[in-house]
Order: structure tokens, then C-alpha cells, then sequence
């Protein structure tokens, strides 16, 4: 019990009274005022769970058994354990929390959070108010993978989570629950109410005359607007004006929608919005002028037919996170207002084949933690210099596909104590890594495929370049894997 009010406790004991005779009840407190309230006989104090046993119920939930292949992980347990004040369940807690994630960098988090005090917090773990959003959505995603809920999900290089499954009965269950917040619409279905809170596009064969129902007006209390496979199968030429009238909206998607030429300058109008994909929509000319006030932006999927990103359109979003750039054929330049992103904390840019070269202003995303660069065959790394270099918190970099990256600038080796993740792949042009690649010591993980030669020099004990990167954890070379333990390698694939 937690509550030191004695009437509730009353209250509750009143309900309990009509039991069998002989029937016991057992009241656990950590309280010595809620046991003074309770109190029928002598409390029973049960004793503190001795540190090392603390340290073991922890380790058997956050390790299953098999903490000597996580040293360093361990050393950090020990810790966390030791601050959770010899309380079982919070080791148990924690543990169970932690059985999912190997990041350190998490773990340490998780050590040095002020979430300890557990009777101010009258609460086992107190919600940490400054993390971001997409820390507590990926918690809550290994709780839910714990609990079986989510299946053969899909980890990439950098331990971000890329896909995964869901049984039919656990997707029916939030269907069932929510089933009047919801309206799955189609081109025989546009009726809505006005109540409803998502519009899901259902899968089907959709007229090519199709236009965006103006029916859905109506549910202007409506949260999200998405299609169930997200596959192209709603293709609308253009939105109509009275999607403004959807001011609830956060999340919209629209993306494969091929036949998507403009969007209305309304859009600039649902100020609400957190996401929006407009990714592969190939035919789309531009955005809306305004689009800068969307100012709770924190997600954007865009491809487009523009040369040029707007200037004005970036400067204001500062609450965007996550830029997706896609498919661009003739982009030839991003703007120099993209150093105005200050919240932006992933960037990928796929399929650019015009562009020449990353804008100076880009050193200005300081909270910039993962980039990602595809398929690029023009770009230009090495200028101007100091781009990448920048970046101070830059974890994860993949570069892909990028013909014409044969060196790294000097400035690179700034990035030496933030950079944890580095993948390269498909280019070509780069044969060898350059020397100061040995001072990252901060490397956790490098993948290196389909660069025949670059692979050869850095080829496991006998490569020229491996003394540069056998302090790294965990090396990919073409799929075959080396896990340095303890600075020696063993060979789990």
C-alpha cells in the first residue's frame, strides 16, 4: 500500500470485512506510516536484501544468466543494483527494463537518472520529463517485445530498430479497443463522424478519377490520417483546401502516393502536426510556402521534383528531429538556412543523383546524432571541409553509394570521441581508411560491404589497415562478423 489516508484505508477494509472466517489479509508497505494506519498485530519488518543478492536478482532479469559476455555492462549493473537501495523489486524492475538494450550509452542513463528516491516519488520509477521521445518510445518498445507483443523485430547497424512483426490477435485487440475512434474509410465509405479521432485509408482498388472525399471535413477532430499498407494506393492529384479544417491533426501520411502534385497552403494551418510523410510522392512540385508554421513538426518524409530546398520554409522548424530526403532527381543544392534545424537529430538523404555538395551551415546542427547519406553519386564530402567534422554528437554515420568519396577531410577526426556507429557501403572509389581512424575511440560497431578493396586492407589480422581498427568492439566486414572481447576475437558468425 502507498495511500496514508486512513479513510480510504476504511473504506477498504469495509469491503474486505464480509470474507470467510479465518480468511488473512497481508498488507506490504514500505511505510512505516501506512503501517501504523493498517496496523492489526506487530509489524513485521522483513530485512534488507544484502547488496550482493541485490546485484544478483538484477543481473538474472537484465542478463538471463550470461552477464560474462557483457562485461562492461555488468560493471554498470553493479551500480544501478547497488542504487536501488536493496529493494528487490526495483532490481527486478530495472532489470527486466534493461534485458532488451545493450547500448551503454543508455545503461549509463539509466545510472546517473535522478529516478532514486522512492518514496518522494511514491512510485517505483519516476517518468524522466527531459528524455526525448523517441528514448521513451524505444523503452516502451523492448517492454513490449518482453511481453511478446512484438515479434522478429529488426535491429540495423547502429541498434535502431528497423522493422518488426505483430500476431493478428494482438493487432485486433487496439482495433477492438478502439474501434469507435476510429474510421476505416474507402471510395465507397467517405461517411465519417465527427467524433472520430483516426482516418485509415483501407487497402483497395481505387478509382483513377479519385478525389480527396470532401466528406472528411467533417472529422475535424481527427488525430491521424494514414493508409493501412502505406503502398500507393491512395493517389490523389491534389488535397483539397478544407484539409486545414483538420486542426487536431499530428500525424499524416501520404507517402507512394505518385500522383500527388501540390498541397494546398491550408496544410500550414494544422499547426498541431508532428509528423508528416510525403515521402516517394514523385510528382509532387513544391511545398506550401507557409509550411514553416508548423512549428510541432518533429518528423518529415519528403520527396519532390524542386531543385532547391525553400529557404523559408526551413528556418522555422525548430522542432523537427527526423528529416527524410528521398528521391530528389534534381536537387542540386540544399539550402543554407539548414543550420536553422538546431532540434534536428537524424538526417537521411537517399537518392540525391544531382547533388554536389553539403551545405557549410550543416556544422550548425549540434544535436545532430545520426546521418545517413544513399545513393548520392555526385556528392562531394570533402567540401566543404568542415561539414561533417561539425557535428559534435554525431553517433552514426552510413554512407552508401557515394561514387565519389575516395578520402575523408582532415576535419573528420573531430567527430573521433562522439562517432559510435560507422557504416560504409557500395563506394567504391574509397580503398583505404585514413590513419586517424585508430583515435576513435569511441567506435562501437564498423560495417564495411561491397568495397572489395577497402575490405582487403582492412581484412582480419593480415589486412594492412586492421591495426587501425582492431580496437573496435564489433567489426562487419561483408557480413563476416569479429567481436573483440577483452582484445581478443571470437567469431560468433
Amino acid at each position: 500500500m502507498w495511500s496514508k489516508n486512513a479513510s480510504e484505508w476504511e473504506e477498504l477494509r469495509n469491503l474486505l470485512s464480509i470474507g470467510e472466517s479465518g480468511s488473512v489479509i497481508i498488507v506490504t508497505t514500505r511505510s512505516p506510516t501506512v503501517a501504523s494506519i493498517v496496523k492489526m498485530v506487530t509489524p513485521y519488518l522483513v530485512k534488507e536484501l544484502p547488496m550482493d543478492e541485490c546485484v544478483e536478482v538484477f543481473n538474472r532479469y537484465a542478463f538471463r544468466g550470461r552477464e560474462e559476455n557483457y562485461l562492461e555492462l555488468a560493471e554498470i549493473g553493479r551500480t544501478i543494483a547497488e542504487k536501488c537501495g536493496s529493494f528487490p523489486l526495483a532490481a527486478k524492475t530495472l532489470g527486466c527494463m534493461l534485458s532488451h538494450n545493450q547500448d551503454i550509452g543508455e545503461w549509463r542513463r539509466v545510472m546517473g537518472e535522478d529516478m532514486w528516491n522512492l518514496e518522494q516519488n511514491n512510485r517505483l520509477l519516476d517518468t524522466i520529463t527531459t528524455e526525448s521521445k523517441e528514448i521513451v518510445a524505444e523503452r516502451y518498445f523492448y517492454e513490449l517485445v518482453g511481453r511478446y507483443l512484438f515479434q522478429d523485430y529488426r535491429v540495423v547497424y547502429d541498434g535502431t530498430i528497423n522493422t518488426c512483426k505483430m500476431h493478428d490477435l494482438v493487432n485486433d485487440l487496439p482495433n477492438f479497443v478502439s474501434r469507435r475512434d476510429q474510421a476505416i474509410i474507402s471510395c465507397e465509405k467517405t461517411t465519417v463522424s465527427g467524433n472520430v479521432r483516426h482516418l485509415v485509408w483501407e487497402r483497395g482498388y481505387f478509382s483513377p478519377e479519385l478525389k480527396f472525399p470532401k466528406e472528411l471535413r467533417k472529422a475535424n477532430k481527427a488525430r491521424t490520417f494514414a493508409s493501412i499498407w502505406n503502398l500507393g494506393t491512395v493517389d490523389f492529384e491534389e488535397l483539397l483546401d478544407s484539409i486545414g479544417n483538420l486542426k487536431h491533426l499530428r500525424y499524416l501520411d501520404l507517402q507512394w502516393n505518385t500522383e500527388l502534385k501540390s498541397v494546398p497552403s491550408s496544410l500550414s494551418k494544422l499547426v498541431n502536426l508532428q509528423m508528416l510523410h510525403l515521402g516517394m510522392c514523385i510528382q509532387l512540385e513544391e511545398l506550401p510556402r507557409d509550411v514553416h508554421r508548423l512549428v510541432n513538426l518533429s518528423f518529415l518524409s519528403l520527396t519532390s521534383k524542386q531543385k532547391f530546398l525553400p529557404e523559408a520554409g526551413l528556418r522555422f522548424l525548430t522542432s523537427l528531429t527526423t528529416l527524410f530526403l528521398s528521391y530528389y532527381p534534381d536537387l542540386i543544392s540544399l539550402t543554407d538556412e539548414f543550420g536553422s534545424l538546431v532540434s534536428l537529430q537524424e538526417l537521411s538523404i537517399v537518392h540525391c543523383p544531382k547533388l554536389a555538395s553539403l551545405p557549410s551551415s550543416m556544422k550548425n546542427l549540434s544535436n545532430l546524432q545520426k546521418l545517413v547519406i544513399q545513393n548520392c553519386e555526385e556528392l562531394d564530402l570533402m567540401e566543404p571541409t568542415e561539414t561533417i567534422g561539425g557535428l559534435p554528437k554525431i553517433r552514426a554515420l552510413s554512407l552508401v553509394g557515394v561514387t565519389k568519396l575516395v578520402d575523408f577531410p582532415d576535419s573528420f577526426r573531430k567527430i573521433a570521441h562522439s562517432l559510435e556507429y560507422l557504416a560504409i557501403n557500395s563506394c567504391n572509389g574509397l580503398t583505404r581508411l585514413p590513419n586517424f581512424i585508430e583515435d576513435f575511440t569511441a567506435l562501437k560497431k564498423i560495417v564495411i560491404q561491397d568495397c572489395p578493396e577497402l575490405i582487403a586492407r582492412c581484412a582480419f589480422l593480415y589486412g594492412d589497415d586492421f591495426h587501425l581498427i582492431s580496437h573496435v568492439p564489433q567489426i562487419d566486414l561483408d557480413g563476416i562478423i569479429f567481436l573483440n572481447v577483452s582484445s581478443q576475437f571470437i567469431f560468433p558468425y
